[in-house]
């Protein structure tokens, strides 16, 4: 008979479900790292659910690049919730949903941040499409494209963190007690070589800094290049001139220079917040595994809260830069405050004479 998810076996116990704290000695630091916790995973959830609200009800924000913001969002919001399942072991130490929740959560750990960081390496992608080749923009990208290429990010990692987790698990603890949950960075702690080096590239911050870096520097040569604006009267021109409508679309839709160095670098600070989040762990991470050394269990609690907190970072890096983000924001608080006088207050009596 199976047991109950809140029975812990002996093997449960060996695997390190069942085991007391380890990143702090007195009740004072339980709670600290309990609130931590308890801070990262609600703020990732509301957060995350508040840009896909918001972005998903601006009508104009710069072309297909909407859809990738959603992406991180939703990947976002996945990991907070992920995230939010630590919250009863910091309390009490133990991991008491049973090994099946315990391999899955290390699934989705894996998937959603993977995803995260290649949507961003998209956004400067479709961005550099925007600025180097906008009469072409149209051709290259589409609605159905971008979707395309979210939907393959998505099914791929989902693969790929599934094999991983499956190959490297079965042998493995993969609750992490210094963390109070099942991740795969405890993958790297008895892998072998092969498993190693397909996380690392494939889920770690490096190819997507690559190809971030690059597509960043292409695009700063272009926008010192880039010094004249679009004159509404060129889009009629064209039009009567014969142009396609193709690319007449375009032409009325790129941005001016200032606008376009804005939007990129906006971008720049999402990358930046993610590397400056997640670099940290996986350099320590890959110190400990290349040296066999075991690291210390308050830094690596703090590293790896830190690359989580990653998660609620866009939220407030949108506020602060997108003037669209922040009037959007601003409207749907409004409506909703005023549904709610009107609820409270019911409809204005009709006057009678």
């Amino acid at each position: 008979m199976a047991s109950s998810p809140n029975e812990t076996s002996q093997n449960d116990t060996e695997l390190g479900f069942s085991r007391s704290h380890s990143v702090g000695e007195t009740d004072t630091v339980w709670a600290l790292w309990t609130t931590i916790v308890a801070a990262v995973s609600l703020l990732s959830v509301f957060a995350n659910l508040t840009v896909i609200f918001v972005v998903s009800k601006i009508e104009y924000l710069l072309e297909y690049s909407k859809y990738f913001i959603l992406s991180i969002a939703l990947a976002d919001f996945g990991n907070g919730l992920v995230c939010s399942l630590a919250i009863v072991p910091s309390i009490t130490g133990e991991w008491p949903y049973g090994r099946v929740v315990c391999k899955l959560q290390t699934i989705l750990s894996l998937t959603f941040t993977a995803v995260s960081v290649t949507g961003i390496l998209e956004i400067h992608m479709e961005r550099f499409v925007a600025i180097e080749k906008p009469l072409h923009y149209y051709s290259i990208l589409s609605k159905r494209k971008c979707l395309g290429v979210i939907a393959a990010t998505w099914v791929l990692y989902t693969a790929f963190a599934t094999l991983t987790v499956v190959d490297g698990g079965k042998n493995t603890d993969l609750y992490d007690h210094m963390v109070y949950q099942c991740c795969p960075t405890i993958i790297f702690k008895k892998p072998s070589m092969f498993i190693y080096l397909i996380v690392l590239v494939m889920a770690s911050p490096v190819p997507s800094s690559i190809g971030i870096l690059v597509i960043n520097y292409r695009i700063t040569k272009l926008l010192k290049r880039l010094r004249t604006t679009v004159n509404p009267a060129v889009s009629s021109h064209f039009h009567a001139s014969g142009v396609t409508t193709l690319a007449a679309r375009a032409l009325t839709t790129l941005p001016v220079p200032d606008e376009s160095r804005g939007t990129y670098r906006t971008f720049i600070v999402v990358a930046l917040a993610f590397h400056v989040s997640w670099v940290p762990l996986v350099v320590v991470d890959s110190y400990c595994f290349a040296t066999d050394t075991e690291l210390n269990p308050t830094l690596q609690f703090l590293l790896f809260w830190l690359a989580m907190s990653n998660s609620f970072w866009n939220f407030f890096i949108y506020s602060m830069r997108s003037q669209k983000f922040r009037n959007q924001m601003k409207r749907m608080v409004s409506s909703c405050v005023a549904h709610r006088v009107t609820h409270r207050v019911g409809p204005k009596p009709t006057e009678t004479r």
